[in-house]
């Protein structure tokens, strides 16, 4: 078998170490808000917040009801939109690109929060309910956008935006606890391994044994994800823990390109690539990504941990 050396003078790669998930700059989400398009929003903000126009909310009327017995009254919908370039070079470093990704969903979460603040900020209202973010990626470009109703209540202060539902909401604050904003998770790994090669293959012990490897990295990138989630939430002012958390998850087959030396190669998984004449080789390779978003609240009474009911931070 021809030597096995290391793409790019760098490390060994056949030696996968634990990866470095990207962490989201502590300023993250504050600041001010991005300029909103005027032209677009403005007029119906504007004459909507003077009572010229009706206002209208993403709730029937016993979800409405239910936050009225609160003090809280709808004032209208609101949005906010951001697509971000990711930047991401083709033959970066796994670790890079994943850091590329992280930047992009999170400046995007960002932006489009701050804009959807804005516009609940000139109807006159401090909460807006139902926004749950959601992001649609288009080769490099990632976009987020959400969508909610402002509501105007006894709180005061910085414009809450909150997944939480007007019935949710409701409920939460009739034991004392209230929305103080969303908390976002974001983890993505890349492995030199087929996805589809090593999940339709059967493991070692047969066609129901566990393919731990394979299990592990998944795991991983989960639990980097719960803790993006959790110094998220961490930053908002007040927040106790997250309720709501919703997971969700993608796989995806790809490659990675590994530069060398013609007539040599490299192993990996126990699998020898050699480098093409042009010192180039395409390792096939899946990348999984993991989401998690969540409600932060305040309030929390000692004691309310369960599973499935809220995250503690």
């Amino acid at each position: 078998m021809p030597p096995v050396d290391r793409p790019g003078g760098g490390r060994d790669p056949r030696v996968l170490r634990p990866p470095r998930f990207w962490r989201p700059p502590r300023a993250a989400g504050r600041g001010a808000a991005p300029a909103v398009p005027r032209e677009e929003a403005a007029g119906r903000l504007e004459r909507t917040a003077r009572g010229e126009w009706p206002w209208t909310a993403a709730w029937g009327a016993g979800d409405l009801a239910a936050l009225y017995a609160f003090g809280w009254e709808p004032v209208g919908q609101v949005s906010g939109a951001c697509a971000i370039h990711a930047a991401v070079e083709g033959d970066g470093d796994v670790e890079s690109v994943a850091r590329a990704w992280a930047r992009a969903y999170y400046t995007a979460r960002d932006t489009a929060m701050k804009r959807a603040q804005a516009q609940a900020e000139t109807l006159g209202g401090t909460l807006v309910l139902g926004a749950r973010p959601e992001w649609r990626r288009d080769g490099a470009v990632v976009e987020c956008r959400l969508h909610g109703t402002a509501f105007r209540g006894p709180e005061t202060g910085t414009v809450v935006v909150s997944p939480l539902s007007a019935q949710e909401a409701a409920r939460l604050r009739a034991v004392g606890i209230r929305p103080v904003g969303t908390a976002f998770g974001y983890a993505r790994q890349t492995w030199p391994v087929g996805y589809r090669a090593e999940s339709s293959a059967a493991p070692p012990g047969g066609a129901l044994a566990e393919w731990e490897g394979l299990t592990r990295r998944l795991a991983q990138v989960r639990r980097a994800a719960l803790e993006r989630l959790r110094e998220d939430a961490q930053r908002i002012v007040g927040a106790r823990g997250v309720v709501g958390a919703v997971t969700r998850q993608t796989v995806e087959d790809t490659e990675l390109r590994f530069v060398g030396y013609p007539g040599q190669g490299l192993v990996l998984d126990g699998v020898y690539y050699a480098y093409e004449a042009n010192g180039v080789v395409n390792v096939p390779a899946f990348t999984f990504e993991v989401f998690m978003v969540g409600a932060a609240v305040t309030g929390w009474a000692s004691g309310m941990n369960a599973i499935g009911t809220g995250i503690r931070l």
